[in-house]
């Protein structure tokens, strides 16, 4: 009777602690699937914020796009409406102006520097552009 005691404490000590190794691997299941839900909410969050940055960038571009379709279409029509003006290539100038020499320039503004050359037979004085005014490009224009 005595050693069936002890065998049936062995075994209730066996089941305790199959039932302890149980509800510590439920709980090591339950906190990897909070992690793991976690983790795919963070992944869709970035997702979500992904796509607006591309939205954005995509918005962004389309209206550079606009803004420079604008600009060209400004400037054609300054040129076009006009027949006093003619539009003259970048290497047209680079010509006259022998390469925007030094000697040619006679000038700077504040628009960048202004050279004497001849265009067509006739004197002209060339504007040219400072990169860093590109600001200024649409009153340079107008000018």
């Amino acid at each position: 009777a005595q050693r069936l005691s002890v065998e049936c404490a062995e075994e209730a000590k066996k089941v305790k602690d199959a039932q302890e190794r149980e509800e510590m691997a439920r709980k090591a299941a339950e906190e990897e699937k909070a992690k793991h839900m976690s983790a795919l909410k963070e992944v869709e969050a970035a997702k979500q914020l992904l796509a607006k940055e591309a939205y954005a960038r995509q918005k962004a571009e389309v209206a550079a796009l606009k803004e420079s379709s604008e600009r060209r279409k400004l400037a054609d029509a300054l040129f076009s409406c006009d027949q006093r003006y003619r539009r003259y290539s970048r290497e047209e100038l680079e010509k006259a102006t022998e390469s925007f020499s030094v000697t040619k320039k006679i000038g700077e503004g504040g628009y960048g520097s202004v050279y004497k050359c001849s265009l067509d037979l006739t004197p002209v004085a060339v504007k040219l552009l400072h990169q860093d005014a590109s600001n200024k490009k649409d009153e340079f224009l107008r000018e």
